[in-house]
């Protein structure tokens, strides 16, 4: 029989045994939060740039390489995810 170590126990489970949700629960919270968040505050900014796109940027003179007008979304989403993600990793490391 293993024997588990009392400081991971109490993290885990409560006295009586039973594992405590409130506090995976406010976790898993946290988390999604600090994922959304990055993206939820790029919302506001790109209301306010999306009617100049139509006025300057289609006249810009691009590069070859520039990617299609349609690559732009899923890529920002993916950043923007990813910034959450690492913020919600150096939270989760520094105890949080």
């Amino acid at each position: 029989m293993v024997e588990k170590d009392p400081e991971k126990l109490e993290k885990e489970e409560t006295k009586d045994g039973s594992r405590n949700w409130g506090k995976t629960i406010l976790k898993i919270i946290q988390c999604v939060i600090l994922i959304a968040l990055p993206s939820l505050l790029s919302f506001p900014i790109s209301a306010l740039t999306s009617g100049s796109i139509d006025s300057w940027y289609k006249d810009l003179k691009k590069p070859v390489f520039n990617p299609p007008n349609w690559v732009f979304g899923p890529v920002w989403t993916t950043l923007y995810l990813l910034m959450g993600t690492a913020s919600m990793i150096i939270f989760l490391k520094l105890g949080w």
